[in-house]
C-alpha cells in the first residue's frame, strides 16, 4: 500500500490498493503466465502450511520472538486472570447462546456472523439486567454498588474478550517460535516463500508505478 503512495490504515486506500494490485496481476499474468503460475504455486504452498500448523500470516512478520517476552506476557496473563474470570462468569452465556443457536439452526455460514450479532445485542443487556436484579436482591446496600456491578459486567466482558484474543495470539506466536527453535523445515521454508512473494509483489508494484 505504501509503495503506491497510499496509507494502509485507511479503508478507502486499502480498497484502492487491492483494486490496483488485481489490475497489475491480471496484466502480468497475460504477459508472463509461467512466472505467475510459479507465484501461485508458492502462495498455495504457503497457505497450506498456515492451515497445517494452525498459524496466521501476521505471525511471520517477525523472524522470531523473544522467549523472555513470553515469560513476561504469561506472567501478566496470570495476574489478570481473576478479572478475566469475572468477565467470563457474567458474559459467557450471552456470548455462547447465539453460537449454539446459529450453528444448530442456520446451515448457510454466510449469515452466521450477522445473526449471532443480532441475537447478542438482545441477550447481553437482558442477562446483565437479570444479574443486576439478583445482585440487588442479595446486596441492597450501599445503593451505588448495584450500578457499579451493572457497568462492570460490560467492561469486564470487553476486557475478557480482549484477554482471550490476546492469549490465543500469544499461544500461536509461542508455537511458531518453538517450531523455529526446533529447526522445523516446513516453517523455515514458509518464511522463505513469504519473503519471495513479498519481494516479487514489491518489484511488480514498483514496475507499474
Amino acid at each position: 500500500v505504501e509503495n503506491m503512495g497510499l496509507k494502509r490504515f485507511r479503508q478507502k486506500h486499502r480498497f484502492l490498493a487491492d483494486k490496483k494490485i488485481i489490475e497489475i496481476l491480471d496484466d502480468f499474468t497475460d504477459r508472463n503466465p509461467e512466472k505467475m503460475k510459479e507465484i501461485h504455486e508458492k502462495t498455495q504452498k504457503y497457505q497450506e502450511g498456515l492451515k497445517k500448523h494452525r498459524l496466521r500470516d501476521w505471525i511471520f512478520r517477525k523472524d522470531n520472538y523473544s522467549i523472555f517476552s513470553f515469560i513476561l506476557i504469561y506472567l501478566e496473563y496470570l495476574i489478570l486472570f481473576p478479572l478475566h474470570l469475572y468477565g467470563v462468569v457474567f458474559n459467557v452465556l450471552p456470548y455462547k447462546i447465539p453460537q449454539w443457536i446459529v450453528e444448530a439452526k442456520i446451515k448457510d455460514k454466510q449469515f452466521h456472523s450477522s445473526i449471532k450479532y443480532g441475537i447478542a445485542l438482545i441477550l447481553f443487556p437482558l442477562f446483565h439486567w437479570i444479574f443486576f436484579f439478583i445482585f440487588y436482591a442479595l446486596f441492597p446496600d450501599p445503593w451505588y454498588a448495584k450500578w457499579v456491578f451493572l457497568i462492570s459486567q460490560t467492561l469486564m466482558g470487553l476486557f475478557s474478550f480482549t484477554y482471550m484474543v490476546s492469549h490465543r495470539k500469544t499461544n500461536a506466536r509461542l508455537r511458531y517460535t518453538q517450531k523455529l527453535n526446533a529447526g522445523n523445515k516446513e516453517i523455515l521454508q514458509m518464511q522463505k516463500i513469504r519473503k519471495e512473494i513479498i519481494a516479487f509483489m514489491d518489484d511488480l508494484v514498483k514496475e507499474y508505478t
